[in-house]
């Protein structure tokens, strides 16, 4: 989800050339300063993932798959958006670079897995078909439309979410009958192949191997990855 903003309400520190382009993508840093409101070849793209798990669930940090781990929120203005929307359309991170070739008028790149969002830009009540889908590990996929999100576990186990009656997703709705449909519906957007972690990777790696499950290398009893699983109300 993204909200689309004024030049002149933004706060930046600078920018960063993109490659084969002479547009200019503002990147906030540290230390900010307006952007030049003056300027129509500047895209401003904002995407901070502070939101963490305060002991909710018996878990800390931003490393789940529920929405407030899973979640950033996305700022961008830029030539031809209309100011201060507000798209409830869930995007992800892999759509940036789509919606920057496309803004520059770039040749369109294939094989990309993220879409161009300039026609949200333009118009945020545009469709969007495809949902938002998150990886946590091998096997472990979050699936993210406009109302549920869909959790599916490497051990198999799922979680779906109403966020508009339930936002803290307390209720899994994934055992309730009458969500049938809705599961398999959601159940098709998950990835059919799981990549292999790169060499060397330890930090926050949770890996299913022959023996069982392993936690940053070390074997654990099964996929911990939720806190107190009790603390959801099936």
């Amino acid at each position: 989800m993204y909200q689309r903003i004024k030049p002149d309400d933004v706060l930046n520190t600078g920018d960063r050339a993109i490659p084969r382009t002479h547009k200019e993508v503002s990147v906030p840093q540290h230390q900010p300063q307006c952007v030049d409101p003056r300027r129509t070849d500047q895209i401003q793209l904002e995407a901070d993932g502070v939101h963490i798990h305060l002991s909710e669930k018996a878990i800390t940090g931003k490393n789940t798959l529920w929405e407030r781990s899973a979640r950033v929120p996305l700022i961008i203005s830029g030539p031809g958006f209309a100011a201060g929307e507000i798209c409830q359309r869930p995007v992800e991170l892999l759509d940036l670079y789509p919606t920057l070739v496309d803004a520059a008028g770039l040749e369109p790149r294939g094989g990309l897995e993220g879409l161009s969002l300039v026609p949200l830009l333009e118009n945020p009540e545009a469709p969007r078909t495809v949902p938002a889908i998150t990886t946590q590990g091998e096997g472990n996929h979050s699936i993210r439309s406009e109302r549920y999100r869909y959790i599916r576990y490497g051990d198999g186990s799922e979680e779906l979410y109403d966020m508009a009656q339930d936002p803290n997703e307390w209720d899994n709705l994934a055992d309730e009958p009458e969500y049938a449909a809705v599961l398999a519906q959601h159940r098709q957007w998950l990835p059919k192949t799981n990549a292999e972690p790169v060499p060397g990777s330890k930090t926050r790696l949770l890996e299913k191997r022959d023996d069982g499950w392993y936690w940053q290398l070390e074997k654990i009893e099964g996929p911990v990855l939720m806190g107190d699983p009790s603390l959801i109300r099936r």
